[in-house]
């Protein structure tokens, strides 16, 4: 891959994110469609021909199947975005360290806590209310769906497509053709754009950086899908659990104790996962 032609190598970059773009926009076709047909035999034929009234009932449909219609596209997307993965894989001898499961809660736990220091810093900042107009949309159509969708959804199927299109296919690429700082920001970049609204934009780029970092330490995309899946998944927690959001943050004293903690938790585990990868050579004894 490394004598690729500048030109290959930005078609390789931007081909599964492409593909994914591709799919997702099938798929809302599809679901405009079934749902102008279920407006229509709901409401009758002639809410078709009255614009306003047909719009607001379209945009009720999509945003209550918002949610499913991203799992579909996810289904659709993972065993293909895998199938490329594991060609890549083929074609590139990478040394894996051999984590034990210990190391996987590490992984998780640095999840949980940056999801809470990254919403807490853009919440404290004030930037989640000027930004909120597009968050809100989006955080409507996950948080209003059932709880089973929610977890399966947004803390299972989407972090496996993200992962494996963002860190598997398009920072593992680049890697290839650059320094992994280089290759981590334009990952993470590319990854935050894809939400688009800019206060997902400013999250998901600062996750990505940490996805990418333990992508690269870790060299299985397990590592950063777990970590994307608790991070998703704790997030939910929070924003559908009343008493766990109460205990984190249900005042400014227990905001700040939990953000301090998350911050220690996340630079402890960067280090960590770094002692891992790159272990500390012993002393050489003192010679009298």
């Amino acid at each position: 891959m490394r004598s690729d032609n500048w030109l290959v190598r930005i078609q390789k970059i931007l081909s599964p994110i492409v593909f994914y773009l591709v799919i997702m926009v099938a798929v809302e076709m599809l679901g405009m469609t079934l749902a102008t047909v279920s407006i229509q035999a709901h409401y009758g034929s002639a809410v078709i021909n009255n614009y306003e009234q047909f719009y607001k009932y379209l945009v009720e449909y999509i945003n209550n199947w918002a949610l499913a219609m991203t799992g579909i596209a996810a289904l659709i997307c993972v065993p293909v975005l895998l199938g490329m993965y594991i060609r890549d894989k083929k074609r590139l001898v990478i040394a894996q360290p051999n984590p034990s499961p210990a190391w996987y809660m590490v992984i998780s736990l640095l999840g949980i806590c940056s999801c809470f220091l990254l919403n807490g810093i853009l919440s404290i900042s004030g930037l989640s209310e000027l930004m909120s107009e597009g968050y809100e949309q989006t955080a409507d159509a996950i948080y209003t769906q059932e709880l089973w969708m929610q977890y399966l959804v947004a803390a299972v199927l989407i972090p496996c497509m993200e992962e494996l299109l963002f860190r598997g296919l398009i920072f593992r690429r680049m890697r290839t053709y650059s320094i992994f700082s280089l290759a981590a920001l334009v990952s993470a970049v590319l990854f935050g754009m894809y939400h688009m609204n800019l206060l997902q934009f400013l999250y998901a780029t600062c996750l990505g950086l940490l996805l990418a970092y333990v992508y690269e330490q870790f060299r299985t995309i397990l590592a950063p899908i777990l970590l994307h899946a608790s991070a998703n998944g704790f997030s939910i927690l929070i924003s559908t659990n009343d008493r766990v959001a109460e205990l984190v943050g249900g005042n400014e004293e227990r905001l700040m104790i939990s953000m301090a903690v998350s911050l220690l938790g996340t630079l402890l585990g960067i280090y960590l996962i770094y002692r891992f990868v790159h272990p500390p050579k012993a002393n050489d004894k003192e010679t009298e």
